[in-house]
């Protein structure tokens, strides 16, 4: 699920919402048609600025979130939100509703990125039919209390699977069911395969939904990461593994070098391709070459790491096993004693990978290593060889200090082992006493992105941080070699891998967040995705320090009351069309081609006459539509 603050995370016309609270404890589930305002004595009232208030539908009560259905005709705008329980009255914070604003189910109601719309017992293939399930895509002219109607919605969307757009058959209401949208889309051929290949939906070309990701074989195949090369030992499962990171951080002109080892030692390996549920094991969401997987994971309180490799080292099953405690590590700069404490006596990764302390302390070089041991009582006596080969050159590393949200993400690189895997992250940072933190209902981490073979550049789109709310972020490229395995004196059931990986990060500013969006209906049709800014705060920022504006972007402020409301364009780096529309959304002064004002004093701009609502677009925009004085727009 979205947080509220993100550009899709405001809840549409005719869509289900949910409340999540600790105390909510009063089971209830709406069973059938027409939908009631009140369940198990629970009620949502929904209040605009003018006093107006609707009832929302519970749809159905379980333990800590409560799920509601927004009627259809809400009005655009922000609003008062009143949750009801026995009549006693509780204010909750004011809701932001859109036209539109599309998000998809998964297989986890926490919104976890996986599997959506898929059929849990076997991947999809490609040029199959499927079914995404969906809430959001718009009103409709009827009763939200009774069975939706059948047939599309006008509003305008694009399903993407991997790096490909998928042919919509229908996106609708689902018969069945109040607010569920029904979208039905073939699966390119073209589509990559995988076990988590990214899914998501843009509406009106620039608001993005959560990214999903679905399973995607050959026909009459299982679904398994083993295959992919860089997931095969992973997903395997040895007993025994190593990793080596090499971090390289930047802070302006400060450049910090840290190096982190880890260890961990349990049986027993997994053998074969896993069964159940689509027949993969979720937890290693590894990306098709050349396309992102969202990550809600991360090593975050571990500052300008960004999202974990660990992760694919997988969830250790089985009793641990003892190796013993003592390790050598040969290196270019010579011999490092490792220690490994018991799990007993450290803290014990979720990966299972405990840290060793090194003596002398290990600089990670490029060169040839050899990592030593001698056994213990349950693990035998093994060696590993493994190279670090050197880094790719980040070419443009420079160049994205500062980053518009709205277009693709180009990283680029030259050098390095063609053979080696890329792959960029992105870490957002949150600031709290004592550094970053995580933040409950933030997002930890954005994406994780894999290159194709001797790839020298990897784009990002825009879905996979759009809607990410921090501006301060670290963003990362990772060298992965191959995996070497471990070798062992005595033949038994044991395996065991060594990974390596080198990563530098840099600060990474993602720009102004962007405010939740609706289409603005103009005079031929045409139509227009506006920021929503509709409290003092974001009609006091407005279009600031935004170096851009898309020719089919804008900004709609919304004001509680008609007034003489007058603009100025102090730190608006970029010339504006203001629009002044009355009560009716009828343009009643059109200030074309408005200059920018970078210092003050600026000039205010407005009409002699009461305005209730003002359109803001890029410069020549009103021009080009042919918007007049007297044209009425929609929304």
């Amino acid at each position: 699920m979205l947080p509220p603050s993100a550009p899709a995370g405001a809840i549409a016309q005719g869509s289900i919402f949910r409340l999540s609270n600790p105390s909510l404890n009063a089971p209830g589930v709406a069973a059938e048609f027409p939908l009631q305002p009140e369940l198990s004595g629970i009620r949502v009232e929904i209040e605009t600025d003018e006093g107006v208030v609707y009832e929302s539908f519970p749809l159905q009560l379980f333990v800590f979130q409560y799920d509601f259905l927004l009627p259809s005709d809400v009005p655009v705008g922000e609003h008062s939100l009143t949750f009801i329980q026995d009549g006693e009255r509780t204010e909750l914070d004011r809701i932001k509703v859109v036209r539109a604003s599309p998000g998809l189910f998964t297989t986890s109601s926490y919104g976890r990125p996986e599997l959506a719309g898929q059929d849990l017992m076997e991947p999809a293939a490609r040029g199959d039919r499927i079914t995404l399930w969906a809430t959001g895509l718009g009103p409709i002219d009827a009763s939200d209390a009774l069975p939706p109607p059948v047939g599309d919605l006008p509003t305008e969307i694009t399903v993407t699977i991997g790096n490909q757009e998928a042919q919509i058959l229908y996106q609708g209401r689902a018969p069945c069911c109040a607010g569920l949208d029904q979208i039905d889309i073939l699966i390119p051929e073209e589509a990559p395969v995988g076990c988590s290949v990214p899914l998501w939906v843009t509406t009106y070309g620039s608001l993005y939904s959560n990214v999903a990701t679905l399973a995607i074989a050959e026909p009459g195949r299982a679904c398994w990461d083993a295959e992919d090369e860089l997931a095969k030992p992973f997903v395997d499962e040895p007993t025994g593994r190593a990793l080596f990171s090499r971090f390289t951080e930047r802070e302006g002109e400060a450049v910090q070098f840290s190096y982190d080892g880890r260890a961990g030692f349990r049986g027993t390996a997994r053998e074969g391709a896993p069964t159940g549920l689509l027949a993969f094991r979720s937890g290693y969401p590894i990306p098709p070459r050349g396309t992102c997987t969202p990550q809600l994971g991360g090593s975050l309180g571990r500052p300008g790491f960004g999202p974990s490799y660990d992760g694919f080292m997988g969830l250790y099953e089985g009793s641990p096993l003892d190796a013993g405690s003592q390790f050598r590590l040969d290196a270019p700069l010579g011999r490092s004693n490792l220690t490994l404490p018991s799990a007993d006596e450290w803290f014990l990764y979720e990966e299972g990978l405990r840290s060793f302390t090194a003596n002398p302390r290990v600089t990670l070089l490029p060169g040839s290593y050899r990592l030593e041991s001698e056994g213990g009582p349950g693990f035998p006596a093994f060696t590993a060889d493994f190279d670090l080969p050197p880094a790719p050159l980040w070419t443009n590393r420079d160049a994205l200090a500062e980053f518009p949200r709205t277009d693709g993400l180009q990283v680029e690189w030259q050098g390095g082992d063609p053979t080696d895997d890329r792959l960029v992250t992105l870490n957002p940072r949150f600031t709290c006493e004592g550094g970053p933190c995580i933040i409950p209902g933030q997002p930890s981490a954005a994406f994780l992105c894999r290159a194709e073979p001797g790839a020298t550049s990897l784009e990002v789109p825009p879905a996979f941080y759009a809607n990410q709310t921090a501006t301060t972020t670290r963003l990362q490229l990772v060298n992965l070699p191959r995996p070497v395995e471990m070798q062992f004196e005595t033949d038994g059931p044991e395996t065991g891998l060594v990974v390596v990986r080198d990563s530098e990060s840099v600060p990474f500013a993602l720009g102004v967040p962007h405010l939740a969006s609706t289409p603005v209906t103009l005079p031929d049709g045409s139509m227009v995705q506006a920021e929503l800014a509709a409290n003092p705060s974001e009609r006091q920022r407005g279009l600031m320090f935004r170096p851009s504006l898309p020719q089919n972007g804008g900004m709609l402020f919304l004001f509680n009351q008609s007034a003489r409301w007058s603009f100025w364009m102090y730190n608006t780096l970029i010339p504006l069309d203001i629009l002044w529309l009355n009560a009716d959304r009828e343009i009643i002064f059109i200030n074309r081609d408005t200059p920018t004002c970078p210092g003050q004093p600026c000039p205010t701009y407005g009409p002699n006459a009461p305005s209730r609502s003002v359109l803001e677009l890029a410069a020549g925009e009103a021009d080009r539509r042919n918007l007049q004085v007297g044209d009425r727009l929609d929304w």
